[in-house]
């Protein structure tokens, strides 16, 4: 019985004793135990329907509440105490390790782009797990594709003593010999507990505030309270890098490896690990949350040996057992949607400057991306405003304004009348190339002047102006 573990160990913890003597204290322990949920959580476990591939292959799964900063369910089939039992994380490292430490400097974005190529560093050379490379990509999709090699890069270029002190303020142990570029794909000495992992990933789900998740709310002797948890909450991640860690992870469960979640139609963010050998794969991970709930599900062989299946990763089985989980846990309601917070701005991007892999603000681009205030793109430099227009008064028709436009620049028509104020015609967004507007409230037997204003953020310029009688 986890749970139980969980509860006895935590009370040791708190009163400093043994299991023996706690067993002698005649307490009463009050817990955040969820007994409903244990039970469908012990039920999808006993299904076997996601370890029947294997004799030796075991699941586990906590299930936390944000608020409270508590496990209300803890399941698993494995016999051992995984709240002590440090296994290799994989990929759910990832965003702990590289990505929030690598946002929180500004050093990359969700927008960055990064070479995913076959890659040597000082001897250490990592594979993708498909042994396939897409080139330029940008950071949200190598985190929802969990692709290795630029996570490995990311690392390199923060630093691997920054990202480790980082991912230690969530709640990360590493070891003396964890000093090399391996730790981005979760290649760790010891490893991390699922319960670590869930903590890790709920501080995202709560802003980037850390508090290590309990089983304990009181403890009472002979009727009297003798604890009593209070919550340390400590602002460990921005705000904004919380919201861009998100962001991402929301994007892993629309176009990633956990896309198998979609179906459960609530605002969800996850990631998938797996761990493998060369015999085959020995841990798969899916860790999700929403604003209310944190999850983690492991399956693991119980030894190196006996692996499991290929078939059985991150994006297959955990993830289908947290689905099931989650249907349970939002059958009558949903959760809230994630907020976008005031640090956080979506800018627009320069189309011209994309397909260079450069990321430029642009006022009139409709192709946007989350940043940090703190680390806002540059504004575009690529607004030429140089125009020139042409209007032809077609036998039978109304005045045509003929222009060349440009993506990244809105233009504004308009009309002036004898010594009439100048009218605007018409606003022109996001048009590329020959671009014509018919002015069909022109009156018959007028002469009308026309002239374009070409604008971007900081500047504007107008064209050269023609007259025209109106037929």
């Amino acid at each position: 019985n986890q749970y139980y573990k969980g509860v006895i160990s935590e009370a040791c913890k708190i009163l400093k004793v043994t299991e023996n003597q706690l067993k002698n204290l005649n307490i009463q322990v009050s817990t955040y135990y969820n007994p409903e949920l244990q039970q469908q959580l012990e039920n999808l476990i006993l299904s076997n329907n996601y370890t029947n591939f294997n004799s030796s292959a075991k699941l586990g799964c906590i299930v936390l509440d944000n608020n409270s900063k508590s496990v209300v369910a803890f399941a698993s089939n494995s016999g051992l105490d995984l709240l002590n039992t440090y296994r290799q994380p994989g990929s759910v490292i990832k965003p702990i390790l590289v990505y929030a430490p690598s946002f929180e400097n500004g050093m990359y974005s969700p927008a960055s782009f990064i070479n995913d190529e076959p890659l040597n560093i000082n001897g250490y050379t990592p594979e993708n797990s498909s042994k396939n490379y897409l080139g330029m990509i940008d950071i949200k999709n190598c985190i929802a594709k969990s692709l290795n090699i630029p996570a490995v890069k990311v690392l390199n270029d923060i630093g691997i003593n920054y990202a480790k002190n980082y991912a230690k303020n969530l709640g990360i142990n590493f070891e003396y010999n964890d000093n090399n570029l391996a730790l981005a794909l979760g290649g760790f000495t010891k490893g991390t507990t699922i319960k670590q992992l869930c903590d890790a990933y709920m501080c995202f789900a709560n802003n980037g505030q850390f508090c290590e998740s309990s089983f304990i709310k009181n403890i009472k002797k002979d009727g009297t309270e003798i604890y009593e948890r209070k919550l340390n909450n400590k602002q460990v991640v921005n705000e904004s890098t919380s919201f861009l860690i998100n962001h991402c992870l929301q994007y892993a469960v629309s176009n990633g490896t956990a896309r198998r979640m979609s179906v459960s139609n609530i605002p969800l963010c996850a990631k998938t690990g797996t761990v493998g050998n060369n015999s085959g794969n020995t841990d798969a991970y899916n860790i999700c949350y929403t604003t209310q709930h944190t999850l983690c599900c492991w399956i693991g062989a119980n030894n190196t040996t006996n692996v499991l299946p290929s078939t059985v990763n991150g994006s297959t089985y955990p993830t289908i057992f947290n689905t099931e989980v989650l249907k349970y846990l939002y059958s009558n309601s949903v959760p809230a949607n994630f907020t976008v917070p005031t640090s956080v701005s979506n800018i627009g991007l320069n189309i011209d400057a994309l397909k260079e892999y450069k990321l430029e603000q642009d006022l009139t681009s409709n192709n946007y991306s989350y940043f940090d205030n703190r680390y806002l793109p540059p504004i575009t430099q690529r607004t030429d405003l140089d125009i020139s227009i042409s209007v032809n008064n077609f036998e039978d028709s109304k005045p045509i304004i003929t222009f060349d436009a440009k993506r990244n620049i809105i233009y504004e028509i308009y009309r002036q009348e004898s010594n009439a104020e100048a009218l605007l015609l018409q606003e022109v967004k996001y048009a590329n190339g020959n671009y014509n507007y018919t002015d069909n409230s022109a009156q018959s037997g007028i002469i009308y002047e026309y002239y374009v204003v070409a604008k971007n953020k900081n500047n504007f310029k107008q064209s050269n102006s023609v007259k025209l009688l109106s037929h």
